[in-house]
């Protein structure tokens, strides 16, 4: 299908502009990911114009004091017009206690309370946060995205494979996530972040790209590297076994 359709369409099935950079923040379906953290430093960067490293030691400070969006003024938050904008969908799958946590970052970034889809972006100026549980929406959000942050687990990539997704993985740990970043990255380009300083840095390197390159980028990648229907291969293959043994 063609990829600038399928992307118009997504979005405006969810409501993003086509021009906003949407990134897609996701920890597998126990939501295993530190993404109150990640958040707090990409409001830094985007509304208060700190460079990667300074929003990184400085949610490394502010995290020794507890301090996070939900103590900071949701107008300073929010950001003003100037530079470029942020927009980030939080799938917290299974972990109910992280989805709460984050709907209430959400709430101090909008004075909006009526949200009628969980996809929906709240928030007013240059960030904005929307966020939901385990949905089986993941392969339309991964490829209406513009970049997808998520952990090292093989399904988690081969989904983002799949769907062509410009990929970052965060922190990945060690032993078969540190593999399989290893392998991803030599192979299919995908970007590794170990600190919340370098994902930083990672997300305005993904911003500076035009919209119509992200799309090229991202065609190329579902074409080259996206096998959807690898899974019924490998069955048909194992059913068929017998035959050449």
């Amino acid at each position: 299908r063609d990829t600038v359709a399928l992307r118009r369409n997504l979005r405006k099935e969810f409501g993003w502009e086509e021009e906003a950079f949407v990134c897609l923040l996701v920890g597998g379906g126990g939501g295993m990911m530190p993404m109150e953290k990640i958040l707090n430093v990409l409001v830094r960067i985007t509304c208060e114009g700190k460079t990667a490293k300074d929003a990184g030691k400085e949610e490394s400070a502010g995290n020794a004091h507890g301090e996070s969006i939900n103590g900071r003024n949701g107008a300073t938050v929010s950001g003003g017009k100037g530079g470029q904008g942020l927009h980030v969908i939080a799938v917290t799958g299974h972990n109910d206690a992280l989805r709460r946590k984050l709907e209430n970052m959400a709430s101090h970034l909008s004075k909006d309370k009526e949200i009628d889809k969980v996809t929906r972006i709240v928030g007013e100026g240059n960030f904005s946060l929307a966020v939901t549980g385990f949905t089986d929406e993941m392969p339309k959000l991964m490829q209406g995205a513009d970049l997808v942050i998520t952990k090292g687990g093989g399904v988690s990539l081969a989904e983002c494979l799949a769907c062509g997704a410009d990929v970052a993985v965060y922190s990945p740990l060690p032993g078969q996530e540190k593999a399989n970043v290893a392998f991803v990255q030599k192979e299919y380009g995908v970007r590794i972040a170990e600190d919340t300083a370098q994902l930083a840095e990672l997300v305005k390197q993904v911003q500076t790209l035009s919209v119509s390159e992200r799309i090229r980028l991202q065609e190329y990648r579902k074409k080259e590297f996206g096998h959807p229907d690898a899974a019924e291969k490998i069955a048909e293959f194992t059913k068929n076994l017998h035959n050449i043994m």
